[in-house]
């Protein structure tokens, strides 16, 4: 028999893994990336905000409580800026909101403003119910004064929700539109009526408003709202109707003279001739009206009858003057007294023209009877102003329909 040998070889053999080397290895640059990243947490964190490395510098130089806040929020925008004015207060993040609302101040005016409002006015605000978001719209239009006069007479956000959806709300007249809608049932009027109390020209007024859109068919002239001395229409024309052989203003807007060819035409079916008297007419010219009618009669019966320079409608193209054929033959004196003013009085709303000046309503317009005046408003509206028997003076207050100013 053979002798059967053994023999050994190391190539079959499985070779162990030092498992210790590789968690050494592997785990002391771990250990050692974890102890960076604990000692610069609060560094990373506020990179991760958006923060230079520069920013969390100074960040992480500030006191315990404001290193705290400043960690708490997002990105402070203007944060080294609130740092040079104020290390202590903790408002930062207001800061900046209230900034970005109001960047024609200067930081260190918003600092200040903001300081007083968040130890004082804000407790006291949200004690009236004012929420947040409440308290942050309310900062966007209105002054400290005002936010203290909410305070002071303790208005909630409801009330000032009553009367802030109207143009030219002022916070300062809350207790006056109060007043005023419980006098007229209307919250609406009651803002344009205390805004503008001239509207009814039996309040007088020293005002003097600029109209900044007197091109809208819409503004409302006359003492209290001037349009610009410079101001011409762009659209003037010569309409298509017969005009008084006297008559040297005899152009109007462009949408005037569309209305008022068609209503001549359709008063010429029903038998009446109409005649345009009168219609766009300069600052300089109506200055050289008043101050002649002054000069013959004096001011208080010019300031009736004769609008001031800028106070005329005249000037917006809109208004006109008409008058009929039989007061230019001299068949008729007056055009208050024929039948093609009974039939304008009827009509021309159909047309968007109003009436302007009528007796029954001298007191609110300012201006004693006119019935040869008429003013284009548009169909729509002289819809409703003929509908509801208002003047334009009541059309406006009670919708809102005033010109743009400087308020």
């Amino acid at each position: 028999m053979r002798k059967k040998h053994s023999y050994y070889s190391s190539y079959g053999r499985k070779r162990r893994v030092n498992w210790r080397k590789i968690l050494v290895f592997v785990g002391i640059p771990v250990v050692i990336i974890a102890i960076v990243i604990a000692l610069n947490f609060n560094r990373i964190k506020l990179m991760t905000k958006g923060y230079s490395f520069s920013e969390a510098n100074i960040v992480l130089k500030q006191s315990k409580d404001v290193k705290a806040e400043l960690l708490s929020k997002a990105k402070v925008k203007y944060l080294t800026d609130w740092l040079a004015i104020d290390l202590n207060a903790g408002y930062y993040d207001e800061y900046d909101r209230y900034f970005d609302l109001h960047p024609e101040m200067s930081k260190e005016d918003v600092v200040s403003a903001m300081q007083n409002f968040m130890d004082k006015k804000y407790p006291e605000l949200v004690n009236l119910g004012y929420t947040d978001a409440d308290i942050w719209t309310i900062l966007g239009n209105a002054s400290m004064d005002d936010i203290q006069s909410l305070i002071t007479n303790k208005y909630t956000m409801e009330t000032v929700n009553r009367f802030n959806k109207y143009k030219y709300f002022d916070y300062q007249k809350i207790g006056e539109y109060i007043t005023a809608s419980s006098q007229y049932n209307s919250d609406e009027y009651a803002v344009n009526i205390v805004n503008f109390p001239f509207v009814i020209s039996t309040n007088p007024t020293s005002e003097h408003y600029e109209i900044k859109n007197p091109e809208e068919i819409t503004a409302l002239v006359k003492k209290g709202f001037y349009l610009p001395n410079t101001y011409v229409p762009s659209d003037l024309v010569v309409p298509e109707m017969p005009i008084a052989p006297d008559n040297t203003d005899n152009t109007v807007r462009q949408v005037v003279a569309d209305a008022l060819v068609k209503m001549t035409a359709d008063a010429k079916k029903a038998g009446m001739e109409l005649v345009l008297n009168s219609g766009y007419r300069s600052y300089s010219e109506q200055t050289k009206v008043y101050d002649e009618t002054e000069s013959i009669y004096g001011g208080i019966y010019a300031s009736e009858y004769v609008a001031l320079p800028g106070a005329s409608e005249h000037q917006t193209g809109l208004g006109v003057d008409i008058t009929s054929q039989s007061v230019v033959d001299g068949t008729r004196i007056t055009f208050g007294d024929t039948e093609e003013y009974q039939w304008v009085i009827k009509n021309c709303y159909k047309y968007g023209f109003i009436v302007r000046f009528e007796t029954e309503s001298a007191d609110i317009t300012g201006i004693a009877h006119e019935p040869w005046h008429l003013r284009y408003v548009g169909e729509d509206i002289a819809k409703v102003i003929h509908d509801k028997g208002w003047t334009f003076e009541e059309y406006c207050l009670n919708t809102s329909t005033l010109p743009e100013i400087d308020y």
